[in-house]
């Protein structure tokens, strides 16, 4: 069965595959992508388990989306080098313009149809809140990731894929992220997040993976690019409200006695958002460091 005769409109595709094994599995065995003449990844292989959520990290443009659609189409065209061992994929990335004038509920009921299980109707409406009765062209970036990340949950795949799903959540729905991917956990889902922000998945069980110069390895805790930057004109009450609201991961903050000193790493943290809310907000930037540093 594949989705609804949509499959160039909507990225939701039911995939049937046999499986030998009791658990679910992405095995990865010679993948290579290239834009021309240059490679952006050369046959990597690797294997992702249902047994921790697994991550991929990276600078930007490294490939991490690319990653994912690789093996949502590769897949989908039963390649020999990406096997899934689940029967069924989810891959939502982005709300297709089509369903934009319908309300959020009605679209994760339609997403239970395409995958052919029930939903909890209350359960849906607890994680999403007064979300759940918007139109789908009403939704701000966070409350899409929000359905995605449900619509996800209710759709009981095997295989599930996302992509930044963390992007624009806000701090009270982090209790209820970790709800859905303990859910996958439980199911034996396996779970593949391509992600910047590794630190909205602390309290779940997760295995980061690096893809980094075409190649994609286990992460162990290696150097990060960390920064350093000194800025003034800004109160102190200003610059905490800053933080808190834009969820931004600082490692260190120190208010010295004329300007203000914030350490972060690439990983967590944009260094052009962090500049840009400052200048937005007349700060004068004194200094900008970049060094190596251990996570």
């Amino acid at each position: 069965m594949e989705l609804l005769k949509l499959k160039d409109i909507i990225y939701i595709k039911l995939i049937y595959v046999k499986s030998a094994v009791n658990t679910n599995i992405i095995k990865i065995d010679g993948l290579s992508k290239n834009y021309g003449k240059q490679d952006l990844f050369s046959n990597l292989k690797v294997v992702f388990s249902s047994d921790e959520i697994n991550l991929i990290i990276g600078a930007n443009g490294v490939g991490k989306t690319t990653f994912l659609n690789c093996i949502f189409s590769e897949s989908y065209n039963y390649s020999e080098v990406v096997n899934l061992s689940g029967e069924r994929l989810f891959y939502l990335f982005d709300i297709p313009k089509i369903f934009q004038h319908q309300r959020v509920i009605s679209f994760i009921k339609f997403v239970s149809g395409c995958y052919e299980v029930k939903f909890n109707q209350n359960q849906v409406r607890e994680l999403l809140d007064d979300v759940s009765d918007k139109r789908l062209y009403e939704l701000s970036t966070g409350e899409k990731q929000k359905v995605i990340l449900v619509s996800a949950m209710v759709s009981n795949a095997q295989i599930v894929l996302f992509d930044e799903p963390t992007n624009g959540l806000d701090s009270s729905f982090k209790k209820k992220l970790e709800f859905i991917f303990n859910h996958f956990l439980e199911r034996k889902t396996c779970v593949l997040v391509s992600t910047h922000l590794t630190g909205d998945f602390n309290g779940i069980k997760k295995k980061i993976f690096e893809l980094d110069d075409g190649k994609l390895k286990e992460f162990t805790g290696h150097n990060y690019e960390e920064f350093v930057l000194e800025f003034s004109g800004v109160k102190t009450k200003k610059i905490t409200d800053l933080i808190k609201l834009n969820k931004l991961k600082i490692k260190k903050i120190s208010y010295l006695q004329k300007s203000i000193e914030i350490i972060f790493n690439d990983h967590e943290l944009s260094p052009k958002k962090l500049i840009c809310l400052l200048f937005e907000n007349n700060a004068e930037i004194i200094s900008f460091k970049k060094n190596k540093a251990s996570k």
